[in-house]
């Protein structure tokens, strides 16, 4: 079984319905070098914010998935 943080980030947005922004957070993680949940989860949130194109909504989209892995962005804990 593939740990959590193992998850290719390719995988964790196929379940989704697709979405102008799941697409678009996705692509931006992909195109700064994220392959991994681990990858995107060991980022802050403010690091997140930061990447050229990421807004809001891509945070929400990233918060929601990593989430649903039980994952989330660096220093914002698990959630419950």
């Amino acid at each position: 079984m593939t740990a959590p943080r193992d998850i290719p980030l390719e995988d964790l947005w196929a379940a989704r319905p697709p979405s102008m922004t799941a697409t678009r957070a996705r692509n931006t993680l992909l195109r700064e070098g994220h392959r991994t949940a681990g990858d995107a989860a060991g980022k802050t949130a403010g690091e997140l914010a930061g990447i050229p194109g990421f807004g809001p909504a891509q945070l929400r989209e990233v918060r929601s998935v990593l989430a649903a892995a039980g994952l989330a962005p660096r220093g914002e804990g698990q959630p419950s």
